[in-house]
C-alpha cells in the first residue's frame, strides 16, 4: 500500500466487513465447512491462539475469531481507529458482530 492511502484501505475493509455482516458479500464455499469435534479437541489440548490458528489454516471453518492473535488485535484497533493493541476481551466483543463469518472477517482484517 502506498503512503497516503491508509484511510481509503481502512474504508474498503470496513465496507467489506459491513457487507459480510449484513449478507451482501458472497462467501466462498470452502469457508462453509466446520468440524465441531476438531474445535473441541484442539481447544481442550492447546491454548486459544494455537487452536484458532490451526483451525483457520487447516480446516477453514467459517466462524473462528482469533482474538488472541496480536496481529488481529492491532488490525482491529487500526481499522476501527481505536487505541491499541486491544485486549482479547475487547476484540472478542467486536467479533460478536460477525458470526457466523468471523473467519472471513479476520482474514480481511489480517490483510489490512
Amino acid at each position: 500500500m502506498r503512503r497516503g492511502q491508509g484511510g481509503v484501505a481502512r474504508g474498503t475493509i470496513r465496507g467489506r466487513l459491513e457487507a459480510l455482516h449484513d449478507g451482501r458479500l458472497p462467501t466462498p464455499p470452502e469457508l462453509l465447512a466446520t468440524d465441531e469435534e476438531a474445535l473441541r479437541g484442539i481447544g481442550l489440548s492447546r491454548g486459544r491462539f494455537t487452536a484458532d490458528g490451526v483451525l483457520m489454516l487447516t480446516l477453514r471453518p467459517r466462524d473462528i475469531w482469533p482474538a488472541a492473535d496480536l496481529a488481529l488485535r492491532r488490525a482491529v484497533a487500526r481499522v476501527w481507529g481505536l487505541d491499541g493493541p486491544l485486549t482479547v476481551a475487547e476484540v472478542d466483543a467486536l467479533g460478536e458482530r460477525f458470526p457466523p463469518w468471523r473467519t472471513l472477517a479476520a482474514v480481511y482484517l489480517l490483510g489490512a
